[in-house]
């Protein structure tokens, strides 16, 4: 069986939010514990299951990046000869590629799921189990994306309608109009597009980072639960985010910081070794392929640690269903 401390959630009847100011600290406080927690417990399985866990994401990753190369590579050559037949070719691959991508993310899903709830063994080939599932999650990614999206087109929007008036800009500047002419001041203007594009990101972050963690477990909830339906996956996660997508947030934070950091440290002690043997061409080949394994294993291990943080979570939202669902009938009765 698993090592890791059992995945029990406090009474989720109390987490609930609350209008009182005193009881959503506590709420706050709770879910914060519950982060510190859900990290030790990724830890945990990380030291316990380490290679297979890394083999596992290595090949579900690193297959995709090795078909992506190849194609490429194979393809490069037809952009200058027959660039019709490159575009042609070009869009079914990259599809094709992330078709298969789904498919094995599936499998690495269901087997940390197993791993987290059941303590089941894993192994390498556990990325392969769910690829008969390839196209149902390509198309839960499509619709979880395109909804993504529509919640940022306001701030898609007026970005788009700061490049416009960037485009009227450089027409206005290398069209020969006489500036003195211009009914508004050319400082003026650039401030004013500048600014609508800054507003354009912020409106994209805050509408678009909410709506992408609304809809993260789509993806959990199909690799848990096969025959459930796209649109009944994206509607179950967003209940099941509701209140915690801050959270959510919150609990990756430390992996990305401790990545930061890492990978300063890693430029520092590898750049400074580089700009010493810099006449050397094959020393600086040598650093600089140290410097891509290191940033590899890193980012491999980090990823696993993500992941595993991702399916605590979700496994631990999936106990609250049960009481959230008691509780409705409840208060339908109260109400009557």
């Amino acid at each position: 069986m698993c090592p890791c401390p059992q995945l029990r959630l406090p009474n989720p009847l109390k987490t609930c939010p609350s209008k009182s100011p005193m009881k959503r600290r506590i709420t706050m406080k709770r879910l914060s514990a519950e982060n510190v927690q859900t990290r030790k417990t990724a830890k945990v399985l990380m030291q316990a299951h380490r290679w297979p866990l890394l083999g596992m994401i290595a090949v579900a990753l690193g297959i995709p990046v090795v078909l992506s190369m190849t194609v490429s590579m194979l393809l490069v050559p037809l952009v200058a000869r027959m660039p019709i037949l490159y575009e042609m070719l070009a869009l079914p691959a990259t599809v094709g590629i992330s078709i298969l991508t789904c498919g094995l993310m599936m499998g690495m899903l269901s087997a940390m799921i197993g791993l987290c709830r059941d303590g089941e063994k894993v192994t390498v080939g556990a990325v392969f189990r769910r690829m008969s599932m390839t196209f149902k999650a390509f198309g839960l990614n499509m619709w979880v994306a395109l909804k993504a999206f529509l919640w940022m087109l306001p701030g898609y929007g007026l970005m788009m309608l700061a490049l416009i008036a960037l485009m009227v800009l450089v027409i206005i500047v290398y069209g020969g109009v006489d500036l003195a002419t211009l009914p508004f001041s050319l400082e003026a203007f650039i401030i004013a597009v500048y600014s609508l594009m800054g507003v354009g990101m912020v409106l994209m972050l805050a509408l678009g980072l909410p709506a992408s963690y609304r809809y993260m477990l789509s993806l959990y909830i199909l690799a848990d639960k096969p025959d459930t339906r796209i649109n009944d996956c994206v509607k179950q996660s967003k209940a099941m985010m509701k209140g915690h997508k801050w959270q959510a947030f919150k609990l990756i934070i430390p992996i990305f910081l401790v990545m930061f950091v890492m990978m300063m440290v890693m430029a520092v002690a590898f750049g400074a070794p580089m700009n010493l043997v810099a006449d050397s061409p094959l020393l600086v080949s040598l650093l600089g392929i140290g410097m891509l394994v290191v940033y590899l294993a890193l980012a491999l291990y980090y990823s696993v640690r993500m992941y595993l943080c991702h399916t605590i979570f979700y496994l631990k939202r999936v106990e609250e269903q049960p009481a959230a669902e008691e509780l409705a009938p409840a208060e339908e009765t109260a109400a009557e």
